[in-house]
């Protein structure tokens, strides 16, 4: 039995490039003290100022506990804020702090490096199928959870 990559599964596939993304983007962030889980927030939050914990909530497909657990070790690392909702007191608004807005511009330099490396084999076409397939999928899957 052959037990190369390539007569593996599609999700061990999948799995497996978002396991050497993230070690590739760990090895970078190591001295800023960030875990795994804590990289996408700062760069939805880089990308869209002043957000809910409810907006994160969604955009994650996680409860709001999660969000906010790892929003307070971002707040402790002061890496964002929270300020009150001026629409509803009882909710926060999340933004970055100047060191947050630091660290996501160095994590979105470092990921725009290892994509141009990913798909320097790849022509503009290709690119542009498999991202266009990629996006098809997450909305078929996504369908399946809401």
């Amino acid at each position: 039995m052959d037990n190369s990559i390539n007569n593996k599964s599609f999700s061990f596939k999948m799995a497996k490039i978002n396991k050497i993304f993230t070690i590739l983007l760990n090895k970078n962030l190591e001295e800023y003290d960030l875990t795994r889980s804590e990289i996408p927030y700062l760069i939805t939050l880089y990308d869209n100022e002043n957000v809910s914990q409810e907006f994160l909530s969604k955009t994650y497909s996680l409860n709001e506990a999660t969000v906010a657990r790892a929003l307070n070790r971002l707040e402790k690392k002061e890496f964002i804020k929270r300020i009150p909702n001026p629409d509803d007191k009882r909710k926060k608004m999340v933004s970055l702090t100047e060191k947050g807005k630091k660290i996501a511009n160095m994590i979105v330099k470092h990921k725009e490096s290892y994509k141009e490396k990913i798909f320097a084999d790849f022509t503009k076409e290709e690119y542009d199928e498999l991202i266009r397939l990629l996006n098809k999928m997450f909305i078929t899957i996504s369908d399946m959870i809401y």
